[in-house]
């Protein structure tokens, strides 16, 4: 499990490098680019498109929880790992924001 953790720190890391960074004072009007943006819940660190949060993405919440994975307009879509403030953890598919399974085969 630490691996694939490690595998999509990895990842994250290697898109974000090759991408331009973000300009502007105005997020929704950034496209193609990565960027960093707080908001009342957390702060979002990733790739935006269109002005959302979408491809490869962290975030911070303020709680203490945190979200690693793939972004599609705006919200969790694709492989991603969620890990509460408890150290629990939910990996796998997400849909609309919405964790739909493990992708454990």
């Amino acid at each position: 499990m630490k691996t694939k953790f490690f595998f999509i720190v990895i990842v994250l890391s290697y898109s974000c490098a090759f991408a331009k960074d973000c300009e502007g004072e105005l997020s929704d009007q950034w496209s193609d680019c990565v960027g960093t943006i707080n908001s009342w819940y957390g702060t979002y660190i990733g790739e935006f498109k269109n002005g959302m949060k979408h491809g490869k993405g962290t975030i911070h919440y303020y709680n203490g929880d945190k979200f690693v994975g793939e972004f599609e307009d705006g919200e969790k879509n694709g492989k991603g790992k969620f890990t509460y403030s408890s150290g629990e953890t939910s990996s796998g598919m997400w849909e609309d924001d919405l964790f739909i399974g493990n992708n454990e085969q």
